[in-house]
């Protein structure tokens, strides 16, 4: 994946994605059965691998609650995760 997601949408949000403020320009993926955050993070290419994400970010070993709006940054990169129901 060249370009990191700005958005990752887990599930159907509860509400409208322009509601949040996520606009047609910005990167939006949709994951479908993925809620543990290491792996949803290094699949999309934020982290190399999840144990890195338990070294650098240990407040990330968790899963996703339903619903849940997390917006993360690691240095210059920013993720906006959505999980719905």
């Amino acid at each position: 994946m060249n370009k990191l997601p700005d958005n990752i949408v887990v599930g159907e949000p509860l509400v409208s994605l322009k509601s949040l403020g996520i606009t047609d320009k910005e990167l939006t993926v949709y994951e479908d059965q993925e809620v543990f955050i290491p792996r949803i993070l290094k699949k999309y290419g934020f982290f190399k691998s999840t144990g890195e994400i338990k070294r650098n970010k240990p407040e990330l070993w968790r899963e996703l609650k339903f619903p849940d709006f997390l917006q993360l940054s690691f240095g210059h990169k920013r993720v906006c995760i959505i999980t719905g129901k």
